[in-house]
């Protein structure tokens, strides 16, 4: 297994690469001071210690504004929010913080914050300076700094060392990146000035019924007319004196409106007024992109910028290999995509046809995430799409999933319990209760363990006391032979001493006598020499004479000096043989009595030993019998090693019993009851979420300053650029899950119709065209549609720009910020107007991943071939002509196919073009209808449901798809929806447009085309562009998993010219039909 980098090598290298990136700055060097007043009703709820040690482990903090446009601001920490206003001080030129309000942290926590030097509270009366506008201030700068710190070591760890760091690369990347997204910031502008100017709209009309519009419950509403509602916009919705507020509209169609159903009944047939308030839809857009232009995202920008403009610069990273697996049923394919989404540094795209696993790689990334410590943020641009994710991965151990919606009532019923009032409750009540509890079975193998513990102890006790006693054996035997050697040395050297003196003292014995005998003869012959002989002897020596008695006296003392020399030796060789007699005499006695106490020793030792053996020998077969182990086999440290993983079992199991006893008594479950934790823990499970949930415009004021890890945009081929911007500034890493020949991003035709209107009156106002009419048709001519759809759109545009003109707004409030953005967008001589509206094509209309994933490095993308979710002859209408042959199903098929139907295959045409006239479509509003089509697919839903009870069959579920939202009201209505009260084995998931199902699969599906081409000839290249977009019919298609009937005109699809790819599909799907065994081409049954 690959080891880590030690994070001390990490934070070394960094700031060894980065001088003074790591200094001080900003907020970090500074004391924040909060005064505080006794008047305010936090004073005495909280400790004020309590919040300023939490505040000063990391604080973030932003500028907000009250109803009343006053400016105020929130300082965070992990617990606590403290929101300060700006209070003049008695000291000119000088302010201070007052905290207002003080109140626990129930969002998320945040990886990246700001440490200041210190935070203190003080009484409002101190009056000492600290201006909230100027921590804001240092506190951005600090925040900047953490940013880049946190960059810098995360480069570090992936060990990316590229040129894009380099000073001259950043810059050439800032200036494309703010010359890409210039026209875009101008096309937000205009349309939030168009937000700010008209979108407040009013009506009054009649609430029908409550029903599921594959979307969730909505509540219809019919009104006089809906000009001007706009889809995915709030409401208020006023009923019987009360308003119910923050319901979005969710569907328009002719003259009613889906809105999310209330939390309060409204019978059908009440009076009602809707109330949609002026509100831009892509705020977050704009804003989203401004941050990024401005530098201040979590992650590497430069990484960012690149994934944005250069795809195909972005850096190779050195991806680990992923060692456990959550799923082990991923297959080849899916596995490369998880190892590379989970190692990328930076970014990764998994590219998947329909049914290839996507939302199954996501999960798994998802949990290699959080395993790791990572918090996740999952956004699509659907609902549903999410709410997938959330499904599979929400109740896995380990994460603590949490759902954000804006509106509650379009997550799935059984999923708002993630959502972030429910999320706690839902966590907390998963928890164990003592009906269930696993103290015994944690006891018993506590036990278990304890005794095989017990016996691999006193095994190694036993080795280690017989080891210890046959090393006292050996010290012992040394111990004697060593006192043994000594002594016998000592004995010898005494004998020895013996032995000398009494040689010396025979030598001196010897000599002694006769030196006496010289001492007395001289002494004599001296004493006989006369005394006056002696004097005249004494005289002649005076005159150097010499003469006997000179001689006899220098003979008188050698000789006396001799026998001193002889007397002084044999006392002292006398005084040496009576010590070495006694040594002598001592030694022989230590040695008769230190014998036998050496050997009793050695006895007592060897005997300890014995017994030791004996412990042993018994030890090893308890161990045995415990346990199993061989010791024979097993080394020691082997031992040591299990002894200690078996004590550490046995802590864990106490310390869960010790757990779940706290656990039942905190949260109040001794009595069944959660309740008493809610309260107390409820904030802390949520700043805990580790995954967290939403729409890619979802994310509410509760996550702005919130970080992540790791971003996972699913159904990204439906999300723009900003849209993308919205999470990616968040987020450190970015991950991309798509299929760009899937549906694309929606874009609002009123935003469409509001821009070309600006650009034609700007275009008329300079005499570029000469009339209105056409500068339309110069502006139109850069979108390309059905040619019906096309006269519309232009009717819309000419009446947008008249009605803006006539009003005054276009003179009084657009004409100068138009201009000024025209100004703008002129560079090389190229037209304005067409930079804008390319400008907006290409980041309203074209999603992100369509643009990058063609352009990313091979290593950073990953391609999912192999479907399991449709039987093989569905999945071969697409194959080729959308995949190039690079989609496989596997056999067998993971599901039966459905041969309920009439010709008992199941993929069904049913052919209008029998009835000739009949089979007409007629324009309703801006789509088309056709009543044939609607008709044949009642019959056949009712001959599916009959045929299926009839057999006994099982439920299955059902959409009817068709690409123009009138018809799909027609057919709702045919089939009595939103209930469908008829039917009780088809389960109507989806009825609606096409575009209103990406992301959610059915059972059977039908498909209705509407469009017939009844004259002479082959229809224009520019006929039935919506029937030719590649892209929706791919989608209709695979949502089918058992059966699809499809409902048209054949000889206007066989006809059908312009798009060479829409050709090709049509020329395989009627080769199936014709050729097919599991496809028929049937006559549509009236």
């Amino acid at each position: 297994m690959t080891l880590g980098i030690p994070s001390e090598w990490v934070d070394e290298h960094s700031r060894a690469s980065n001088p003074g990136l790591f200094d001080p700055v900003g907020l970090e060097r500074h004391v924040v001071v909060l005064s505080w007043a006794g008047n305010f009703p936090w004073v005495g709820t909280v400790d004020q210690d309590d919040v300023a040690a939490d505040l000063a482990a990391g604080l973030r903090m932003e500028e907000r504004h009250g109803r009343d446009g006053n400016r105020y601001y929130v300082i965070s920490g992990s617990r606590y929010h403290v929101f300060v206003q700006e209070r003049p001080s008695r000291m000119a030129g000088e302010a201070i913080t007052l905290v207002t309000n003080v109140k626990l942290a129930g969002g998320l926590s945040r990886a990246v914050a700001v440490r200041p030097s210190g935070v203190r509270f003080v009484r409002e009366e101190t009056w000492t300076p600290c201006s909230p506008e100027e921590v804001l201030r240092a506190y951005q700068e600090a925040l900047a700094a953490a940013r880049r710190r946190r960059a810098a070591v995360d480069r570090a760890r992936s060990g990316l060392r590229q040129v894009v760091e380099q000073t001259r690369t950043y810059a050439t990347l800032r200036g494309l990146a703010h010359r890409r997204y210039q026209p875009l910031r101008l096309l937000l502008k205009l349309l939030r000035q168009r937000s700010e100017l008209e979108e407040r709209v009013e009506g009054e009309g009649v609430a029908r019924d409550t029903g599921d519009n594959g979307d969730g419950t909505v509540l219809w509403i019919d009104l006089p007319r809906t000009d001007g509602f706009r889809e995915g916009s709030g409401v208020d919705l006023h009923h019987a004196g009360t308003i119910l507020r923050r319901l979005r509209i969710q569907t328009v169609e002719g003259r009613q409106l889906a809105v999310s159903a209330p939390q309060r009944e409204v019978p059908a047939g009440s009076s009602v007024r809707v109330r949609q308030e002026a509100r831009f839809a892509m705020k977050r857009h704009a804003d989203a992109l401004l941050t990024f232009l401005d530098e201040e995202v979590e992650g590497d920008w430069t990484h960012l910028a690149q994934l944005l403009c250069q795809p195909a610069r972005l850096p190779a990273p050195v991806a680990p290999t992923v060692w456990r697996w959550f799923d082990d049923e991923l297959d080849t394919e899916q596995r490369a995509a998880v190892t590379g989404a989970v190692g990328t540094p930076h970014a990764f795209v998994v590219q998947g046809p329909p049914g290839t696993g996507k939302t199954r790689v996501i999960t798994e990334v998802v949990r290699q995430c959080v395993a790791r410590g990572e918090r996740v943020l999952l956004l699509a641009p659907m609902h549903v799409a999410v709410d997938e994710v959330l499904r599979r991965v929400g109740d896995q151990p380990g994460v603590l999933a949490m759902r954000v919606s804006w509106d509650p009532g379009r997550v799935r019923e059984d999923l708002r319990r993630f959502l972030p009032e429910r999320v706690a409750d839902t966590y907390l009540r998963r928890g164990r209760r003592p009906a269930a509890s696993r103290a015994a079975r944690w006891r018993a193998e506590a036990d278990g363990l304890r005794r095989r513990a017990e016996a691999v102890d006193v095994y190694l006790a036993a080795r280690r006391d017989l080891a210890g006693a046959e090393e006292r054996l050996a010290a012992a035997v040394r111990r004697y032979r060593t006192w043994q050697q000594d002594l016998t040395g000592r004995l010898g050297d005494a004998e020895q001493n013996v032995a000398r003196a009494d040689r010396e003292l025979a030598r001196l014995d010897a000599r002694l006598p006769q030196a006496t005998a010289d001492v007395e003869r001289l002494r004599t012959e001296l004493d006989e020499i006369p005394l006056p002989l002696v004097f005249w002897y004494r005289l002649m020596e005076v005159f150097g004479v010499h003469n006997a008695l000179s001689e006899l006296l220098t003979a008188m003392d050698a000789a006396v000096e001799e026998h001193r020399r002889l007397t002084a030796g044999h006392r002292k060789w006398s005084d040496r043989m009576a010590r070495a007699r006694a040594d002598l005499t001592r030694l022989t006695t230590e040695r008769a009595e230190g014998e036998p106490a050496h050997q009793a020793a050695v006895a007592e030792h060897r005997a300890a030993r014995e017994t030791a053996a004996g412990v042993l020998t018994a030890a090893t077969a308890a161990l045995t019998t415990a346990t199993g182990y061989d010791p024979d086999r097993i080394d020691v440290a082997e031992l040591e090693r299990r002894h200690a993983d078996l004590v550490a079992g046995v802590t864990r199991c106490e310390h869960r019993i010790g757990l779940e006893r706290r656990w039942f008594e905190l949260s109040g479950l001794t009595d069944g009851s959660a309740d008493g934790l809610l309260g107390e823990f409820g904030a802390d499970v949520v700043r805990s979420a580790n995954l967290v949930c939403c729409t890619t415009t979802g994310l509410g004021r509760s996550l702005d300053d919130i970080d992540f890890d790791t971003l996972i945009v699913d159904e990204a081929s439906r999300v723009t650029d900003s849209e993308f911007l919205i999470g990616a500034v968040r987020a450190r890493r970015w991950i991309l899950v798509g299929d760009e020949h899937q549906l694309p991003p929606y874009v609002e035709s009123t935003d469409e119709h509001h821009l070309h209107a600006l650009a034609v009156l700007s275009a008329v106002e300079r005499d570029d065209h000469r009339d209105l009419d056409t500068a339309v048709d110069h502006l139109g001519a850069l979108w390309v549609e059905d040619e019906e759809l096309h006269q519309f759109r232009t009717d819309n545009v000419r009446r947008t720009a008249e009605l803006l003109r006539r009003q005054g707004t276009w003179r009084e409030h657009y004409r100068a910020d138009f201009h000024a953005t025209r100004r703008r967008l002129r560079s090389g001589g190229a037209d304005p107007e067409r930079t804008l509206l390319t400008a907006m094509r290409e980041h309203l209309v074209q999603s992100l991943f369509e643009r990058i994933v063609g352009r990313m490095p091979a290593h950073l993308r990953q391609a999912l071939r192999t479907q399991r979710r449709m039987i093989e002859p569905i999945a071969e209408l697409v194959r080729q002509p959308v995949y190039g042959g690079a989609y496989l199903t596997p056999r067998p098929a993971a599901v039966p196919p459905l041969r309920y139907g009439p010709t008992r295959t199941p993929i069904v045409f049913a052919d209008t073009s029998p009835y000739g006239q009949r089979a007409r479509d007629r324009q309703e509003g801006s789509g088309f209808v056709n009543d044939l089509e609607v008709e044949t697919v009642r019959n056949m839903c009712r001959s599916w449901e009959q045929r299926l009870a009839r057999s006994g069959g099982e439920p299955v579920s059902t959409s009817v798809l068709t690409f123009y939202r009138a018809q799909a009201a027609a057919v709702r209505a045919a089939l009595g929806g939103p209930r469908y009260p008829d039917f009780r084995l088809l389960r109507f998931q989806v009825v609606d447009a096409i575009d209103k199902i990406q992301g959610q699969e059915s059972d059977l599906v039908f498909l209705s085309f509407v469009r017939t081409h009844l004259g002479r000839g082959t229809p224009s290249p520019r006929y039935g562009r919506w029937l030719q977009d590649v892209r929706r019919l791919n989608v209709a298609c695979t949502r089918a998993r058992r059966g699809l009937v499809l409902v048209g005109h054949a000889p206007t699809l066989r006809s059908l010219n312009g798009v060479p790819k829409a050709e090709a599909f049509y020329a395989n799907l009627f080769d199936v039909l014709d050729n097919g065994a599991d496809a028929e081409l049937v006559r549509s049954p009236r």
